[in-house]
């Protein structure tokens, strides 16, 4: 008699650290489900220096390899950072909380829905600092108040078939929030060291219909 399969969601047989276990839940909690891209971070950049998801996100080849096809139309990078994105025929508005970065704007991205009118937006970009530790150390202690604060905000900003573009130690994003979202994409970049915790990218998608007038 041939043994029955495991279940689809069965955690794999053996020993996880606690950090994969943090990974496996979060990638069976995130509905809906997409089939997950996983891309390894390692080597070495196009000048050389070693390749890894640093302090600034977006300076990682494989990162902005990932980014760079939802970056397109009216685009506002919520925490902006030192790095630029520079892409053909996208008009990029920066915002970040430090004053001393080269950016449009310096706001609490919990208030950016009070710098625009809605749906203003084809996509929004949220990369801040994964967790407080990251803030007081590599960002002088500045952060938003609250991810779910940011997210209620932008979500308004996003027009009709536009996407929120999410950086974290989390896959949890819009579409898991706020009814009409829906997840396109899910990509998990695995950092060098097997335990060291995954860095995740959501992409979701602002699934409502324009009202006819």
């Amino acid at each position: 008699m041939t043994a029955p399969s495991a279940a689809p969601n069965a955690a794999p047989r053996g020993r996880l650290s606690d950090l994969s276990r943090v990974w496996v839940l979060e990638m069976r909690r995130c509905e809906p489900v997409t089939a997950a891209t996983i891309v390894n971070v390692g080597g070495k950049e196009p000048d050389g220096t070693p390749s890894a998801i640093g302090r600034w996100t977006f300076e990682t080849k494989k990162v902005r390899d990932e980014l760079l096809p939802h970056v397109r139309g009216n685009v506002l990078n919520a925490f902006a950072g030192k790095t630029k994105l520079d892409v053909n025929g996208a008009d990029i508005v920066r915002n970040d909380i430090n004053p001393e970065r080269d950016a449009d704007l310096h706001v609490d991205a919990a208030t950016l829905d009070t710098e625009f009118d809605e749906r203003s937006f084809d996509a929004v970009i949220l990369d801040p600092p994964f967790d407080q530790t990251q803030s007081d150390e590599h960002y002088d202690g500045l952060h938003a108040r609250d991810m779910g604060d940011v997210r209620k905000a932008v979500a308004s900003l996003v027009r009709p078939g536009g996407e929120i573009v999410e950086f974290g130690w989390s896959m949890w994003g819009a579409a898991d929030y706020f009814d009409g979202w829906t997840r396109d994409r899910r990509v998990v970049f695995r950092r060098g060291i097997p335990d060291r915790q995954p860095v995740f990218m959501t992409v979701d998608r602002n699934a409502q219909r324009r009202l006819i007038e």
